[in-house]
């Protein structure tokens, strides 16, 4: 479910910043379509026996300009490259343009004229001409596979996922994928309502149809009822499975109208039958907010639409292997098991934590490589189908305990709910719901709250569970889908591991008099200016807590103070830096030993460092006044912030150039 290459036109446009030649061959001036005429910039031959048509791009063009072709009003779409071919089978008249991408933008050739004597038929005896439109002289009706009531006849459903880099080749031949993006989800409507949008939850719709033929001609009608109707022509490239539109829009979903940059070209076709038929569109980054992927729409001819019966097994839907359950063996034994660095130990109590990473997905049964997918969210979520969660999901800990007779009960901590639980397979029944999660967006919100989860997965050498619930049926009544969150474990009894120490590299640690305030400081983060921010001495996003922070550190080589100083945590939670936040339990600094200072929560805020408005240090105030200047050396890391240049210089020690060497490590953080 994964729900991850911009019409070419778009592409050109946008390859712009990367593709300004220094000079030309033309000259430095504004280039003019009077610039790009033909036989000055390019060339053309028609051979009028097969109706190909010849573009050439002249040597005064230089080979370090951006060439496009706009071959769209001949129904080829745009093409950038240099020299171009192309196949017309129709006679007729045509216009195309030639253009060059330039720093100041697209510039293209005067109208390009031509006219095709005759119609080729050899160039439509391609099965795929005939498969479309019903063969020469003959028109095909398609539309949509979900009808008015919901059920979708030979598909999963109207709409599938596929990678940037999936065609007709791998997905209905045995050719490789364009590249490395290659992977789908063959989505389920009635479990995805959500992919039709308002247009079909405020009722039953009908989307209209898409009408091909080849009546002296390939023409294209397309009476969409959600995002107006069409028409024009259309040309298939057979070798590489794709179909342009010129003045029509192919037949789509108007919830997904706004998130693809062209409904008429960079289209491909990914599998086509007499009575089925997948065309793919682009998802946009930019448009739509989410990772580029193909909209792969799934089409049924109109006669199969009335007579399903047409669909015969030979056009079985690719994910034919039955579903395989999911199974997790002695259930018990592994929720309850701990895997600790040293041993391995069954614990009487476990609390099972949010993976805060990536909190919650979907898992799915693909039939047609007859596995198990899920979703990577390791970039993120969104704003539509699966929304972001909320803070609160640092929140959750379910407690599961044993006792001695071997009764099972929970704890639901954030909610203050116990009770009992049973497990039976890999299923745990509790005596009362339990809330996982819930993100919201304004297009959807993703609950999950049950009395009854299957564990999908209990991996507790790499600690990560998968608790679910079903979320998708296939016609057999087998669940191929779930809706999990990821847990992991923390033990609380039975060798409990106590809170978790964070890792500090000391290397990378920054301190000294950095204000020239006469105080000690010590540099655990700061995002504004030079310094640790681009090399902090711990991983910034590990830094979370909901009750207590324990830092203890060491100083080395001051010897005694005269006066005893305060240390203290300053964060930008508050801005105290001077031992008055009440968040901060101090310590007393009398000289060089081993120290500890505290943050404590308030018991609602949940701190993480962008509550700290990105500033994390401890000071020991008036310790720096103590200390010679020799003994604090002379380097300085620039804290300025980018509207205030060349201010907020400050000092630091750097043993290379100190005259007395002193050192202070951190030598635990722990959160817990």
């Amino acid at each position: 479910m994964k729900l991850k290459y911009i019409n070419l036109m778009a592409a050109a446009l946008f390859a712009l910043s990367a593709c300004q030649p220094d000079e030309y061959s033309l000259g430095a001036k504004s280039l003019t379509p009077d610039d790009l005429a033909e036989g000055i910039a390019f060339d053309y031959t028609i051979d009028q026996k097969t109706n190909a048509v010849s573009f050439r791009t002249l040597d005064i063009i230089g080979k370090d300009m951006t060439v496009c072709w706009d071959l769209s009003d001949a129904g080829f779409g745009y093409k950038q490259q240099r020299d171009v071919t192309i196949n017309i089978p129709f006679d007729g008249d045509y216009t195309v343009f030639f253009g060059l991408i330039t720093p100041g933008g697209y510039v293209r050739s005067d109208t390009i004229r031509f006219h095709i004597d005759n119609i080729n038929g050899d160039l439509l005896t391609h099965e795929a001409w005939t498969l479309l439109t019903g063969g020469s002289g003959k028109s095909k009706t398609w539309v949509l596979d979900l009808d008015k009531d919901g059920v979708s006849k030979y598909f999963s459903g109207p709409l599938y996922f596929y990678g940037t880099d999936d065609w007709y080749g791998n997905v209905s031949g045995s050719y490789d994928a364009l590249g490395t993006d290659s992977w789908n989800w063959q989505a389920g409507w009635s479990d995805n309502t959500w992919m039709t949008g308002d247009a079909w939850n405020s009722a039953p719709y009908d989307f209209g149809t898409m009408t091909f033929d080849l009546k002296n001609g390939a023409h294209a009608i397309v009476e969409d009822t959600g995002n107006g109707s069409s028409s024009g022509t259309f040309q298939i490239d057979t070798d590489n499975y794709t179909i342009d539109f010129t003045n029509a829009k192919m037949l789509h979903l108007p919830s997904y109208d706004g998130v693809v940059i062209s409904w008429s070209s960079d289209l491909r076709i990914y599998s086509l039958t007499e009575h089925t038929l997948q065309i793919a569109a682009l998802r946009d980054a930019a448009l739509s907010g989410e990772d580029a992927c193909r909209l792969v729409f799934n089409f049924i001819s109109l006669e199969a639409y009335n007579d399903p019966s047409l669909l015969v097994s030979s056009e079985a839907p690719a994910e034919s292997q039955p579903v395989v359950d999911i199974e997790v063996s002695d259930l018990e034994t592994s929720l309850f098991t701990i895997v600790g660095d040293d041993a391995t130990y069954l614990a009487s109590a476990v609390t099972y934590l949010m993976n805060e990473d990536v909190p919650y997905n979907w898992m799915w049964w693909n039939g047609g490589s007859a596995a198990w997918e899920s979703n990577d969210f390791s970039g993120g979520y969104n704003g539509t189908w699966a929304p972001t969660p909320g803070s609160d999901v640092s929140d959750f800990a379910l407690i599961l305990e044993k006792s001695s007779d071997g009764k099972l009960t929970f704890t639901d901590e954030n909610a203050g709910i116990t009770g009992t639980f049973a497990i039976s397979g890999n299923k745990l029944t509790f005596s009362q719901p339990i809330t996982f999660l819930k993100a919201e967006s304004s297009v959807r919100t993703v609950l999950m709250e049950t009395s009854e989860v299957y564990v999908i997965k209990a991996d507790n050498k790499n600690n990560s569970f998968y608790f679910a619930i079903p979320d998708g049926t296939d016609a057999t009544g087998a669940v191929n889908q779930y809706l999990y969150v990821e847990l992991v474990q923390k033990s609380i009894g039975g060798g409990a591991t106590g809170p978790t120490n964070l890792i500090v590299d000391n290397s990378a640690l920054l301190y000294g008099d950095i204000e020239g305030k006469g105080n000690l400081r010590i540099e655990l983060y700061n995002a504004y200016g030079s310094g640790s921010k681009d090399n902090p001495p711990f991983t910034p996003e590990k830094l979370k807590f909901k009750k207590q922070m324990v830092i203890t550190f060491t100083v080395s080589g001051i010897g005694k103070l005269n006066n005893p100083c305060v240390a203290t945590i300053g964060t930008g939670l508050d801005w105290a830096f001077d031992g008055s936040s009440t968040y901060c339990g101090n310590a007393s600094i009398t000289g060089d030993g081993t120290y500890k200072v505290t943050y404590n929560s308030d018991g609602t805020t949940k701190l993480d460092l962008s509550s700290f408005s990105e500033v994390f240090v401890i000071d020991m105030l008036g310790v720096g006044t103590q200390l010679s200047s020799d003994a604090l050396g002379d380097s300085y890391v620039d804290h300025s912030q980018k509207d205030d240049p060349g201010e907020g210089k400050s000092y630091l020690l750097d043993p290379s150039n100190a005259g007395t060497a002193f050192t202070i490590t951190i030598d635990s953080i722990t959160l817990e």
